[in-house]
């Protein structure tokens, strides 16, 4: 396979992102509305009135936008080496599931070595002032999604009066922007799903902006590590991985189905097909993974699916991306029914936690063992692509 396709790894190491490439997005509103008009293309914008609301929502743009570009790092005493891991975490508004997780974080191995970035949809001060004073024990750094629905109202990109109701072959009689696309099942955007795969394409964008990013692990509010988590990622995966002619994407285990916690009585890497539905939690990535990711940009952008992984599925299939992951997971997926999707009224955070440490600790003899057995008994052929609309 041609070189510059592969998922290489290979950390760099040079000032430390003190000269930022990434260019601020808007500071001004002429730059807000050059913007728009960009985004809208052909399709009519929606005017809003001028109120306080509406210029108290052009401020906070502009201050996270000045906050993006001045890229400010927290925890000086952390100096970062050759090869450092970036942990890049995608958070919406739950606090107490981003407390469980950077109290995982702060039991990893290895932690004050890497570096830690929170990219947030919401101007929320409580959640900013937690990470501030919690996260002293690694490099820390703060970014939020620009594009959010929380920073407009009446507007793209939140829900505009102008926008059609999401299942129109139904009210017909409804007058909307018709000029807007529905998916392929007839129904028009929903924000709250819709943003979600915005945040996580432009926070990719954002960090690899950073001539110094190299590896980087994608991690979620709902999330929770195992104490040698990076420890596998630098001993077990990335050898593994760059040894490999194949186009691999290295992840720290997939989903746990059972209702009984597991106990695992050995642990090497599976490798097989790459699957969005079982393959998205704790991806592994790097520079050449993104380079490829903007080389199909239009592929996965107009993909018709509200979903970023369903959409990094198009590409996994046409590819032929392969995944690398222990048997025993180094991470664990708090949500179920305290994620986003969920319809749920029965959020049981506690007994989630209690259900990942037990599974960690009665496997605990596994941890920290160097991973070189590699078995083919990963997922051998990719489903039938069928993209969710959205």
């Amino acid at each position: 396979i041609d070189e510059n396709r592969r998922f290489a790894f290979g950390g760099t190491v040079s000032s430390f992102l003190k000269t930022p490439t990434a260019e601020p997005y808007f500071k001004s509103r002429k730059e807000d509305e050059l913007w728009r008009a960009f985004v809208h293309q052909d399709l009519a914008d929606t005017s809003v009135d001028e109120n306080e609301e509406q210029e108290q929502l052009k401020m906070s743009r502009f201050f996270i936008n000045d906050e993006n570009e001045k890229f400010t790092l927290h925890n000086h005493k952390f100096v970062l080496e050759k090869n450092f891991i970036t942990i890049l975490v995608q958070v919406h508004d739950r606090l107490d599931l981003l407390k469980v997780l950077l109290d995982s974080l702060k039991s990893v191995r290895g932690i004050e070595k890497s570096f830690l970035v929170i990219s947030l949809d919401t101007l929320i001060p409580e959640i900013e002032e937690y990470l501030k004073n919690y996260v002293t024990f690694c490099k820390l750094a703060i970014i939020h999604h620009p594009f959010s629905m929380a920073f407009y109202k009446g507007q793209f990109p939140a829900e505009s009066p102008t926008d059609c109701p999401k299942d129109l072959k139904v009210a017909t009689d409804v007058t909307c922007n018709r000029a807007a696309k529905a998916d392929k099942y007839g129904h028009f955007r929903e924000v709250k799903y819709s943003q979600i795969k915005l945040h996580w394409t432009w926070k990719l964008n954002f960090i690899f902006s950073r001539d110094e990013i190299g590896t980087v692990l994608l991690l979620e509010e709902d999330h929770f590590l195992a104490e040698d988590a990076l420890w596998q990622i630098e001993n077990s995966l990335i050898p593994t991985i760059k040894e490999s002619k194949e186009m691999i994407v290295g992840t720290l285990g997939t989903y746990i189905k059972s209702k009984q916690a597991p106990t695992y009585k050995t642990d090497y890497l599976r490798k097989g097909v790459w699957i969005s539905g079982q393959h998205n939690m704790g991806m592994v990535v790097d520079r050449a993974f993104y380079d490829n990711l903007k080389l199909n940009a239009a592929k996965y952008c107009f993909y018709d699916d509200y979903n970023w992984d369903f959409s990094l599925m198009s590409l996994a299939v046409e590819q032929q991306w392969r995944v690398l992951f222990p048997v025993m997971p180094r991470i664990y997926h708090l949500g179920g029914d305290c994620g986003y999707h969920s319809k749920s009224h029965s959020c049981n955070l506690q007994a989630a936690q209690e259900f990942v440490r037990k599974t960690i600790s009665s496997s605990n003899a596994l941890l920290f063992q160097k991973l070189t057995r590699v078995s083919n008994t990963g997922p051998t052929k990719y489903p039938k692509l069928k993209a969710n609309g959205g």
